[in-house]
This record gives C-alpha cells, sequence and structure tokens, in this order.
C-alpha cells in the first residue's frame, strides 16, 4: 500500500498570504497550479489540501441550504448494502428532490414512511445533464444557485478543455465500485471525508475487470479464492477532507469509501484531442474511438471463427497468437521495430493536450512571427521588459538564440537566480507577487545549454542557490519547487560540476535537506541529486561511465549518514509531511539502487567480466539501506506504533 502524496499549499503566516478580500487568485493557487502540472505530466494521483474553494466548504454542510431545492428532481442510486456493486447491480433507482436526498443521505436511519428498501438505505448521487443520454452534467446549468460558491481556480486544469462538472452526494459508509473514466479529473470534497483507493493503469490484469468496472466490490474486503491475483495490485491510498481536491489522471482505477455524509464535485477535462472522444459520451467513461472500433472489428472476427468450427487445439494456439499480438502493441507500449516504437512517442505527443495550454504551443508553429526579437533590438533592454512578453516563457523553449544570449548574461543569469530564491514584496498584490519568479524558473529550466553551463560556471550562483536551504523551516513552498525545479535540472544536465559543488560541502548540505524534509520540493531534490548522471547516451561504454558516476554519488552519500537521518525522520515526534517524505525518499532509493545493481550484474555478464561484484555501483549505499540495522530501526518503529504509515510504507517498498 502507497499513501497518496499530499501537497500542503495553505498560506504561511510568515509569507504575508492573509485572507484575500480583494478577490484576486491567492498564492496557494499557484503554488497548486505548479504541483498538479508536475502531477499531471507524472500521470500520478495526488491530494491538493489549503486550496480556497470558496464559500460552499461552509455552506454545502448545512442541509437548510438546500431548502430551495424541494422542487428539483434528481434520480439517486438506492441500496441496503454498503458496497455499490455495478456488476451485480445491487441497487435500485429512485427519483426524489436535492432537498430531501440531502436530508436523508445525513441521516443514518430514515424515519417510518421515508423510505424506500429499508431504514437503514444509503443514497448516491451522481448528477447527470439535461439529456442523460448525450448531455455532461455542469454544476452551473443543472445547480446555478450553488455553482457560484465552488470557486475552483482557472488556472490550475486547463478549463477550456472542461468536458463536466459533476455533483455528487452520498451517505456515510457507503462505498462506490472500483472502475476507471478516459478522463483526467479533480475531485474537490466540500462536506465529510472520502477515503480513496487507486490502482495504476499497469495493474489491470489484475483488478477482474467487465468493462471499465472491476468485479471487486470492495477492495478492502474480498474473497481472495475468487479473486486471488488482486493482491498483486498495488493501492494507493488517502483521506480526502473538506477543501481538498485530489487529481485522478485518467486511466487510474478508483474506488471511493464515503466515511462520513459528504457531498463533493468533480470536474473532467479532456486530455486527448476531441475526435479521440466519443462525441455521445455524457459520462466520459466510453472507449477512445480507436479502441471502440478495435473492439467492434475484435468481437465481428471472433464471431466469424466462431461459427467456423475450427478445433480447439486451432482455436488455442491462435488465440494466444492473438493474444500475444495484443499485448505486444497494446499493453507492451507498442514494443516491436524501433520504427514502430518512435512512431508509438510521436504519436503519444500528438495526442497530449498540456496543462493550461491550447492544443497547439508555440514552439510547435514556427511560423508565427517573433514578439521578443524587436524588444531584444531595443538599447538597454531592461529584464523586467523581457519577463513582461508574454511569449518569453515559449520562444526559450523554442531556442530562440538571440533571447538565450541575452538571458546568459553575467548580470541577467544573476537576476534570474535571485527571483527564485528571494522572497518577493508582500505590499504585491497577490497575482502578481510570484509572477517574475514563476517566469525565471521556467527560463533557467527551459534545458538551454548556455544557462545550465552559465549557471554552474562559477561558484557564486551556486551558492546563491544553495543558501536557499539555510532558511528556516518551513520554507515558502512555491520558492521550494521553482528552486527545485532548476536544481533537479541541473541535475540532470551538469551533474559533474554539481556533485563536486555539492559534495565539498560535506554533511552539512544533507543536514540542510533533512531539516526541510517537511517539504516536497526539498525531497524530489533529493532523489534527483541520488539518481543524477551525467551521460544519456547507450552502450557498453556509456554504461560503465554511469556506473563509475553512480558508485561516485553512492559513496559520497554513504558517508555523510543519509540514511539513517532519513531514519530520523520518521520518529513520532516529526510532522506528518516530514515522516511521509522521508518514507518516499527511502523507497525511491532503494529502488533506483537495485535497478543499477540488476543493470551492473548485466553489464558484466554481458562483458564476460568476472568483478561484477566489485563494479556494482551504489553497492555501499544499498548494503547501508538492506542491513540488518536498518531493518531493525524499521521494525522497531512499526512495533512500537509511534511510527504510523510511513515505516509500513517504506517496508512494504523495500
Amino acid at each position: 500500500m502507497v499513501k497518496l502524496r499530499i501537497v500542503d499549499v495553505s498560506p504561511k503566516p510568515k509569507d504575508g498570504n492573509a485572507v484575500d478580500a480583494s478577490g484576486e487568485i491567492p498564492d496557494e493557487s499557484l503554488l497548486a497550479t505548479v504541483q498538479l502540472e508536475e502531477a499531471v505530466a507524472a500521470r500520478m494521483p495526488c491530494i491538493i489540501r489549503g486550496l480556497s474553494l470558496g464559500p460552499c466548504v461552509d455552506t454545502w454542510p448545512k442541509p437548510e441550504r438546500f431548502a430551495e431545492f424541494v422542487d428539483c428532481p434528481v434520480k439517486v442510486h438506492v441500496s441496503r448494502d454498503a458496497d455499490l456493486d455495478f456488476v451485480a447491480k445491487n441497487f435500485a433507482y429512485k427519483t426524489v428532490s436535492l432537498a430531501q436526498l440531502v436530508q436523508r443521505a445525513s441521516r443514518s436511519v430514515q424515519p417510518e414512511g421515508e423510505y424506500f428498501l429499508c431504514p437503514e438505505e444509503r443514497y448516491y448521487l451522481r448528477a447527470l445533464g439535461g439529456d442523460s443520454r448525450s448531455e455532461p452534467a455542469q454544476l452551473a446549468r443543472q445547480f446555478p444557485q450553488l455553482a457560484p460558491e465552488l470557486r475552483l481556480p482557472d488556472q490550475l486544469y486547463p478549463s477550456e478543455r472542461q468536458f463536466s462538472s459533476v455533483l455528487r452526494v452520498a451517505s456515510a459508509g457507503l462505498r462506490l465500485w472500483l472502475h476507471y473514466d478516459v478522463m483526467d479529473n479533480l475531485l474537490c470534497g466540500v462536506c465529510g471525508t472520502k477515503r480513496v483507493t487507486l490502482y495504476p493503469p499497469y495493474d489491470a490484469e489484475h483488478l477482474y475487470l467487465v468493462g471499465d468496472k472491476s468485479r471487486v466490490a470492495n477492495p478492502d474486503n474480498y474473497d481472495a479464492a475468487e479473486f486471488p491475483d488482486f493482491a498483486k495490485a498495488t493501492p494507493f491510498t488517502g483521506d480526502l477532507l473538506p477543501g481538498d481536491v485530489l487529481y485522478i489522471p485518467a486511466m487510474w482505477f478508483h474506488s471511493v469509501l464515503n466515511v462520513t455524509y459528504t457531498l463533493s464535485v468533480n470536474v473532467f477535462w479532456k486530455t486527448l484531442r476531441d475526435e479521440l472522444y466519443d462525441p455521445k459520451d455524457a459520462y466520459g467513461n466510453k472507449e477512445p474511438v480507436p479502441i471502440a472500433r478495435l473492439m467492434q472489428s475484435l468481437q465481428s472476427g471472433l464471431k466469424t471463427v466462431t461459427a467456423s468450427g475450427l478445433p480447439p487445439e486451432y482455436c488455442h494456439v491462435y488465440g494466444v497468437q492473438l493474444a500475444n499480438l495484443i499485448r505486444e502493441r497494446l499493453c507492451d507500449g507498442g514494443a516491436g521495430s524501433g520504427q514502430d516504437q518512435n512512431q508509438r512517442h510521436e504519436n503519444e505527443d500528438q495526442m497530449k493536450i498540456p496543462l493550461n495550454s491550447s492544443a497547439t504551443m508555440f514552439w510547435q508553429m514556427p511560423s508565427i512571427i517573433s514578439n521578443i526579437e524587436p524588444l531584444l533590438d531595443k538599447q538597454g533592454v531592461e529584464l523586467s521588459e523581457i519577463l513582461e512578453e508574454e511569449s518569453v516563457i515559449q520562444e526559450c523553449k523554442a531556442q530562440n538564440q538571440k533571447l538565450i544570449t541575452y538571458l546568459a548574461q553575467d548580470s541577467i543569469l544573476d537576476q534570474l537566480v535571485d527571483a527564485i530564491v528571494t522572497e518577493p514584496s508582500a505590499e504585491l498584490p497577490h497575482r502578481q507577487r510570484y509572477r517574475r519568479a514563476n517566469v525565471c524558473c521556467e527560463l533557467l529550466a527551459c534545458d538551454a545549454d548556455a544557462l545550465t553551463t552559465g549557471l554552474v560556471k562559477e561558484n557564486r550562483r551556486l551558492d546563491q542557490l544553495y543558501d536557499f536551504l539555510k532558511g528556516e523551516p518551513p520554507l515558502n513552498p512555491l520558492l521550494s519547487s521553482f528552486f527545485s525545479k532548476v536544481m533537479q535540472l541541473l541535475a540532470r544536465k551538469q551533474s559533474d560540476r554539481l556533485l563536486a559543488y555539492l559534495s565539498s560541502k560535506g554533511e552539512e548540505f544533507i543536514d540542510l535537506l533533512i531539516r526541510h524534509m517537511g517539504t516536497s520540493a526539498v525531497m524530489d531534490f533529493l532523489v534527483s541529486v541520488v539518481t543524477m548522471r551525467s551521460v544519456d547516451e547507450y552502450g557498453l561504454q556509456y554504461q560503465q561511465l554511469q556506473q563509475q558516476q553512480s558508485t561516485q554519488v553512492a559513496a559520497w552519500l554513504a558517508q555523510t549518514g543519509l540514511v539513517d537521518k532519513l531514519l530520523a525522520t520518521l520518529a513520532s515526534d516529526r510532522s506528518p509531511e516530514e515522516q511521509y517524505n522521508g518514507a518516499q525518499c527511502l523507497i525511491n532509493i532503494i529502488a533506483y539502487c537495485r535497478d543499477l545493481a540488476a543493470a551492473a550484474q548485466d553489464s558484466s555478464e554481458a562483458a564476460n567480466s568476472s568483478s561484477a561484484a566489485s563494479s556494482t555501483p551504489s553497492a555501499t549505499l544499498l548494503d547501508q539501506l538492506e542491513s540488518g540495522d536498518t531493518a531493525g530501526k524499521l521494525l522497531a518503529k512499526m512495533l512500537d506504533g509511534a511510527g504510523g504509515p510511513s515505516e509500513s510504507g517504506v517496508a512494504a517498498g523495500a
């Protein structure tokens, strides 16, 4: 079991982020956007905590808020059972007013004469569109009185790609069946607590699917004899509290237990090209058009084969061949010829819609006239003028050499670095406060060699970045994400220089990271340091260079006492954020070191080497991680009950 990552974007008093009375977008929405972009890119679910979702969090929990909906009929699922099972259909559809539903769902037992099946029946509403067969649900259209009270920042997701927004109401104790959706969505908790369990797409073979749903109604209590492979799937779990927002990537299977009576809203958006979606899909769960056509053709072909009277042995052999073909071309990512593989990656790039962008990005349209060029020709142009230009990030990503040459100047680089590590003035309006830092971060991280070289050619810029870690905890979460993004780029592109600099700091560097382990961006940076390498090419020679550098990194980190210091973050007196991030660091480092050890073994065998054991990269660090002493410390924390789930997560990951 893996605990869902929680990103806390609550305004911190030291940042000057008081209640935003001006109606402007608060700082935490920008941090949430940055963190969500990373989650979307990684296709990993996460919970965003601390966003201001508007007055709904205060008003919707009160049943009287829904008194005006006495004439608003809704179709609901009603069941005697706690676990709704769409396959077994253990529920009935009934129609009540929204006002009645809220009254009933908020009670555990219904009064005499006010129930359909039994006094303990449970209710579940998934709001529908005006025409449930073809019109997606929209909160603003079906419940216009409620919509203004839910304020989800537009920049948090590509609102121009929104497909639907769905009101949900559920009784306490009710669990929704395990299923997936074909679109990304945000589940906004408004009232009550939901316990969510998710499974990654690559666990599909273990989930006993019937269409888009699993036959396993309750992942926490299932018949192991009937579903023996279900235990092979890896659950990701977490609690969604009022005000929380859960990002659920498309094709991630999820089941939701309503711990209490709950009200929530889903916002779905399209991540593929429009033509790949079924235009008649009102729920967002129909197969993409190419898959639907393939399934239709396959069903037709299978009927023909079945009617042909082929003997069983023929059907079996060719059935295996067909299954292998499908697995090779679909399940294994199109693993065939190199040309097929490259074509698949090109197709993926064309199909995906970037978060907070239109379908076609600037750097995909070289015919557009640059707005930066005339500005750069201006005598004595200031960086502030460049940063105000809307297309500056896109032009930098498009490798506009005139722009990159300008940004690579010593004086300009100094200003860019200063912007991402210096607290902006609290006197600036919320909307503008972190804009400069955000743009500067994106420019530095655009993967331009002149900029990454400029960042490491003199220690003073590395010193400026490093000094950010010397701040008092908690670090500003938004600046931390900017700092981490730039440093992770340097770990990939300038690893030799960065390694030399960081290793010169000795244990102080690791101590600073551990001090800020409650900040998720710092955890990400630490993992990037452990895994950094300077060679991206392939072949035995390059693999050996990678192994040499990995060995160097591991030896340095082992000397700093990294393992023991990470174990210390799991102590009961540390914050939940420190425990979670420390555990995730250990899990990621263990997995990485094991992968490197396996790769080194394969490399040695391929080269007929007899020194595989001595050349295993990260051996020293891996030995520490897998030592009896480390296992004993983890076990002691688990048995004394002080550490909670973090140590369990490490043990599971190990």
